[in-house]
């Protein structure tokens, strides 16, 4: 007798079905109250393939981390629930079909792991919803949820404030520009760009930076 496949399931393959379900923001809605409670089971993972997929290989247990983990993947497809499953299904086609397979649920899934919060989850959610509407390239969008990951919630709901470029001191600024949301430019106290006489730096947002209060704080509609 033939021996069965046990292969491992394929996270890419469960997330990619997970991306085109059709009523997607329907079982959402309907197992929200038990994402918020932290009691997800077989059950409820059975709706989604890839949470189903990640308990099967024991990705998931009982345990507060592993639970914050579940909780973390729904908010990010609950933004993500936002768009039409056209759209979704789009987006899954021709990330797959670029260059290759690329490994869309294996990018997604370690973005997720190593979130710290479910908020930068969300985070994550609306800049990947933004790449499936077609308002940014994928690979950028993958670019900012990394950045997203690396900085702290509290110095990046202070992006807005760099709208207008500033001088400052204070220690937000510098992170910002270490995971790359900032940049800064020298002037001299005349207020001119004679870099040969720069008094001073001041702190600018970098086109990553414009990319995630557009995709987060703006009218996407409106942008394209």
């Amino acid at each position: 007798m033939a021996a069965k496949n046990s292969s491992p399931p394929d996270i890419d393959d469960a997330m990619e079905e997970t991306l085109s379900l059709v009523n997607l923001r329907d079982l959402l809605t309907d197992t929200a109250d038990s994402a918020l409670q932290l009691s997800m089971d077989a059950a409820v993972f059975d709706h989604f393939p890839v949470l189903k997929t990640l308990n099967s290989i024991g990705q998931f247990g009982l345990d507060i981390r592993q639970a914050l983990f579940a909780k973390r993947v729904f908010a990010f497809l609950f933004e993500l629930s936002e768009t039409s499953t056209k759209q979704r299904q789009a987006f899954v086609t021709k990330y797959t079909n670029d260059k290759g397979r690329k490994r869309l649920g294996e990018t997604i899934i370690s973005l997720l792991e190593r979130a710290e919060s479910i908020e930068k989850a969300r985070r994550m959610g609306i800049i990947t919803a933004a790449a499936i509407e077609g308002f940014l390239p994928t690979d950028k969008a993958v670019r900012l949820c990394a950045m997203v990951d690396r900085a702290y919630l509290e110095d990046l709901d202070k992006l807005p404030t760099f709208l207008r470029p500033k001088t400052t001191t204070s220690t937000e600024a510098e992170s910002l520009k270490a995971v790359g949301f900032l940049t800064t430019q020298g002037y001299n106290t005349e207020g001119t760009r004679d870099y040969s006489t720069i008094s001073q730096l001041r702190y600018l947002l970098s086109e990553y930076g414009k990319l995630y209060l557009k995709v987060t704080h703006g009218d996407r509609s409106k942008s394209r």
